[in-house]
């Protein structure tokens, strides 16, 4: 027969373990909450989803907010530009971010963000047969576009040089470069850069 000491050293341990129980079960609801706020933040809300190009409505639907996708699923949707399409959407996602917030601490981190999303289709983009170079190319030119928002104008210059690596012809790369030197009072690094670009595009408009 049990001392009634032993029954109470038994409850103890009983309730011990049921506080332990209890505090893994909020331990994972918090967790989920966590993770759906997440969600929440990085998915594309409805009033991005005209802001991106119609590339990025081949996305699925688990990139944007409900509502997001309903307007998605009315468009038509543009040509697939190439591996991890998805971070390339998502940083063009955080440059919109960066708009609305302008002159504020959620504008700088919201053009990090877009670096970061920038760089990791960079660095996962296959390069050795050219297949994906204009793709290459225009990930350089947004990545270049927050760099020069930042303030930080050589890394900036030398991204948009690289999109010209990789695309001669990207008309765009050219007119930011030109843009950048005016801002740094290089007129004639300016003019000569869209030259170079006339020599490239002879037709173009946009130079």
């Amino acid at each position: 027969m049990k001392s009634s000491g032993d029954v109470s050293l038994s409850d103890r341990i009983l309730v011990q373990k049921t506080i332990t129980n209890n505090l893994r079960i909020m331990l994972l609801i918090l967790g989920l909450v966590h993770s759906l706020n997440v969600f929440a933040a990085y998915a594309i809300q409805p009033n991005e989803v005209m802001l991106l190009p119609p590339s990025c409505f081949r996305l699925s639907s688990t990139n944007f907010e409900p509502d997001a996708y309903k307007i998605v699923k009315t468009k038509r949707k543009g040509p697939a530009l190439g591996p991890h399409m998805q971070h390339f959407c998502h940083g063009m996602k955080s440059l919109i971010r960066a708009d609305r917030n302008f002159g504020t601490k959620a504008e700088s981190d919201s053009l990090w963000t877009a670096i970061s999303e920038f760089d990791y289709v960079l660095s996962h983009t296959p390069k050795n047969n050219g297949r994906y170079n204009n793709y290459l190319a225009i990930t350089c030119v947004e990545k270049a576009k927050a760099l020069r928002r930042l303030k930080m104008t050589s890394e900036s210059l030398k991204v948009y040089q690289q999109a010209i690596k990789y695309n001669p012809k990207l008309t765009k790369a050219y007119a930011g470069i030109s843009d950048l030197y005016k801002t740094l009072d290089m007129n004639d690094e300016a003019r000569e850069i869209l030259e170079q670009g006339l020599k490239r595009v002879p037709k173009s408009k946009s130079l």
